[in-house]
């Protein structure tokens, strides 16, 4: 990971953020845009703030924060080191070699719903029930691909249908089996990518309505929702899964519609792919390594519990030497000391009979008197460990 560390002064990343949007800018990093703005957060960089870019578009000049010096700023270096994530670390590669010819589609408002999969889609959600946002759910299947309300279906249909055919034009292979919670898919680079068209949805604060204003007055205790859901319309075309930093949504906005963002997300599909697999092998690649460091922690773990083992067996060896040989020097005090006793036959038979039962004790407790029972006692159960 070292050799693919990028490296920026902290004014140039100023330069960077205040020229660029964070989900433009994030890309060329390797990481995704709530990273960027941590980065920054932890170098006391300021970031523009709401409608900065929006008054930029319309082609006003809007004050700059300016940058903090090091002095006043909090954990900030001279130079910021910035990790690119292993599938964001491939999306400049793939840009070039996968996209450098975008393919350029429009879908027009006539567009049919004729391809096969929008017309099931449009049978499967056409006696719909809604959900507490006012979108459509089918009564029975999954339509994974379309989170829409009613009035915005018909749209939403004419844009699936229109995208479904044109990447079939572009030699892209659809699924959409018929087993119960089966997704419809896109297969581009052997991976299979699920796609959707969702109608935007904006939570506001629940306005009490009538009869729950009146059932409050009759002093009835009411539980009203705590937000109120309402759709204006916008669609987004996304795909899903894709790795953080590398653009797989685009919906309606003020300069743009998603039937003008069919060759744009037609083009996303094999990097969205490629970097798909090589998260995937880099998450298989962390994973051998956790196992292997896992392993290897056991193993020291292991030695280091074994070696206490066999200090424990050692020190109580010791011990028992100690006695032994403090039991024999004893002895053979007791038999100098025991010469008067000696000068009568049953004296010194009395006396020999102490020295040999003394002599013969420490021999029983002394580890040296039986090597290959200490050796084996050393060894242990997991004596494959080194000493």
């Amino acid at each position: 990971m070292a050799d693919n560390q990028i490296r920026i002064s902290r004014e140039e990343l100023y330069e960077k953020v205040w020229t660029l949007p964070l989900r433009n800018l994030a890309p060329e990093f390797g990481i995704s845009d709530v990273s960027l703005a941590k980065l920054c957060k932890r170098h006391a960089i300021p970031l523009p703030g709401l409608g900065y870019w929006t008054r930029v578009q319309f082609g006003k000049n809007p004050k700059r924060i300016p940058l903090p010096s090091l002095e006043k700023a909090v954990k900030s270096q001279t130079e910021i080191v910035i990790h690119p994530t292993p599938a964001n670390g491939i999306v400049k590669d793939l840009k070039s070699d996968v996209t450098a010819e975008p393919i350029r589609v429009q879908l027009s408002d006539s567009e049919s719903v004729s391809h096969p999969f929008a017309v099931r889609t449009q049978r499967l959600l056409s006696h719909a029930t809604k959900n507490e946002r006012g979108l459509l759910i089918p009564k029975s299947g999954l339509v994974s691909h379309i989170s829409v309300s009613e009035a915005a279906l018909p749209r939403a249909l004419r844009i699936l249908s229109g995208l479904l055919r044109v990447l079939e034009e572009h030699s892209f292979t659809i699924r959409w089996p018929r087993e119960d919670g089966s997704k419809l898919c896109v297969l581009a680079q052997e991976e299979e990518l699920g796609l959707m068209i969702s109608e935007k949805v904006n939570a506001v604060a629940h306005t009490l309505t009538e009869q729950e204003v009146a059932r409050q007055k009759r002093g009835q205790y009411i539980y009203p929702p705590k937000w109120d859901y309402r759709l204006n319309g916008d669609l987004r075309l996304s795909l899903e899964g894709a790795p953080p930093g590398i653009r797989h949504s685009w919906g309606d906005g003020v300069a743009q519609r998603v039937e003008n963002c069919i060759g744009r997300f037609i083009s996303s599909l094999p990097i969205v792919a490629e970097a798909r697999k090589k998260e995937r092998e880099e998450r298989r690649r962390r994973d051998q390594e956790w196992e292997e460091e896992a392993k290897r922690r056991e193993e020291r773990q292991a030695r280091h519990e074994e070696y206490q083992r066999r200090a424990e067996v050692l020190n109580k060896l010791a011990a028992k030497w100690s006695d032994a040989q403090l039991v024999r020097d004893f002895a053979l005090a007791f038999a100098k000391a025991s010469s008067q006793l000696c000068r009568t036959k049953a004296g010194r038979k009395e006396a020999e009979a102490f020295f040999i039962a003394a002599m013969e004790y420490a021999d029983s407790v002394d580890p040296l008197s039986y090597v290959p029972t200490v050796i084996t006692e050393l060894r242990g159960a997991r004596g494959k460990h080194r000493f």
